[in-house]
């Protein structure tokens, strides 16, 4: 008994120390105007970086030169969820969204991202004891224009920002971030050199939060579009869902007729999802969506799909797509219409969701005489296994591997690939002029004479 209650120590020992060492693991941001930071060693993606490692390879340089100092933003608590969450990283046109500010001062300076460093904060308490020149701590843009400070000498400047709390997080941080930027602005303008880093006390989450694609939203109790959770085993969500019909008219000119998935709960219905042992089927179905173009239209739409669990991948199947005019005689429009998966490749491991910012299916079989439906998806996932702990699990995108950005860069290479070898060509067929050698004669012999 006294064995079973010491392993049982053991492993809550253990268990309490993993959790406490995973839960201090804090991104970092660095950024310099005026030193270059490529001395300092650049992070792995998967590594973490200790304490010690902190303090002697990334900040001890930064407060060996005199003249030099350092400039610390610390909030409560910061993950590398926050940045996925807040920052609209996958907009390729994104302004930094929370992180407006600390994005413009990484890309406009010389800047190094630590994703995982352990308790950043007490390294940079412990830097505070050991600093050798004068240690400031300030709350506000007017404490930095109010310090006394000379070019010549090194400062560490502590900058304790507002805690972010629960309720609105996003708005908390982003009042951070226009704070850093008022300081940064006040600094520039005593002129002196520094550099900056951005982290937190902590990285702490709330586990409960849910997934949505790559994105971390709200409860799927509160989302703000269409979601379908099928016994707590299979969730379905978008932001949006449309059916364009597309009809030939009497002048062979295409008509289109928009019709709106309503997004009101209640409005639509999953009940007739199932399951047959490793077989899902997703139906998904409404009474009251309507056109955007005759808002007197009311429309019955439902598709349905099947999702099969093999050993290493699960993939969806046979999708269907019904469409009926309730508001004319329940005039069918088109009946279990099939839809083209080919281009889509929603297969993925089976511990995966699928997502996919902007799908649209089209008929497997579309004719030009007969009218057909497309179906439109903005911010679809979707994940018939695995569903754990009430939230999406990580998502499988539907980016394929041959993007437009790396299609622009192969064809440039492939036609300066093929201009050199063109080259090597003509010039391996070069000869040497020899229409009027005798090789019976006497050959020429120069004499050269110094």
């Amino acid at each position: 008994m006294a064995k079973i209650m010491m392993v049982a120590i053991q492993i809550v020992v253990t268990l309490t120390f993993l959790a406490v060492i995973t839960a201090d693991k804090v991104p970092v941001l660095m950024w310099s105007q005026s030193r270059p930071l490529h001395d300092l060693p650049q992070a792995f993606a998967g590594n973490s970086i200790d304490g010690q490692t902190f303090h002697q390879k990334y900040l001890s340089p930064l407060t060996s030169k005199q003249g030099h100092s350092v400039v610390a933003f610390v909030q409560d608590k910061l993950h590398m969820e926050d940045f996925s969450k807040y920052a609209d990283v996958y907009n390729p046109f994104s302004d930094g969204g929370a992180f407006k500010n600390i994005k413009n001062l990484m890309d406009d300076n010389f800047s190094v991202n630590l994703p995982a460093v352990h308790s950043p904060k007490d390294v940079i308490d412990s830097l505070m004891k050991e600093f050798k020149g004068r240690v400031h701590s300030v709350s506000s843009p007017e404490h930095v224009s109010g310090l006394k400070m000379e070019k010549d000498k090194s400062y560490l400047i502590l900058v304790l920002l507002p805690a972010t709390g629960q309720k609105n997080e996003e708005k908390a941080i982003s009042k951070n971030d226009e704070k850093v930027g008022e300081i940064v602005k006040a600094l520039n303008k005593r002129s002196i050199d520094y550099t900056a880093l951005f982290t937190g006390e902590r990285a702490e989450r709330d586990t409960k939060a849910t997934f949505k694609g790559r994105h971390l939203l709200e409860n799927p109790d509160n989302v703000t579009g269409i979601f379908a959770n099928v016994s707590g085993e299979m969730y379905f969500y978008s932001r949006g869902i449309q059916v364009v019909i597309v009809q030939r008219g009497a002048d062979d000119k295409n008509t289109r007729t928009v019709i709106d998935f309503p997004k009101e709960s209640g409005a639509y219905s999953s009940n007739e999802s199932s399951w047959v042992n490793n077989t899902a089927t997703f139906v998904l179905s409404t009474d009251n969506a309507v056109s955007n173009t005759t808002a007197e239209d009311h429309f019955q739409v439902m598709f349905k799909f099947t999702a099969v669990k093999n050993v290493d991948r699960w993939t969806a199947v046979n999708f269907t797509l019904s469409v009926t005019n309730t508001s004319s005689n329940s005039e069918v429009i088109v009946d279990e219409q099939d839809m083209s998966l080919k281009d889509t490749e929603m297969a993925m491991p089976p511990i995966f969701s699928y997502h996919c910012s902007d799908l649209t299916l089209y008929p497997m079989n579309k004719t030009n005489d007969k009218e057909y439906a497309l179906l439109k998806f903005d911010g679809l996932q979707f994940q018939p296994f695995g569903v754990r702990n009430d939230q999406f699990s990580e998502a499988w995108d539907c980016v394929g591997f041959f993007t437009t950005p790396i299609l622009m860069g192969l064809v440039p290479v492939g036609i300066f690939t093929v201009i050199l070898f063109m080259g090597m060509y003509m010039i391996s067929q070069l000869s040497t002029m020899d229409r009027f050698d005798d090789p019976k004669g006497k050959t020429i012999t120069v004499n050269v004479n110094e």
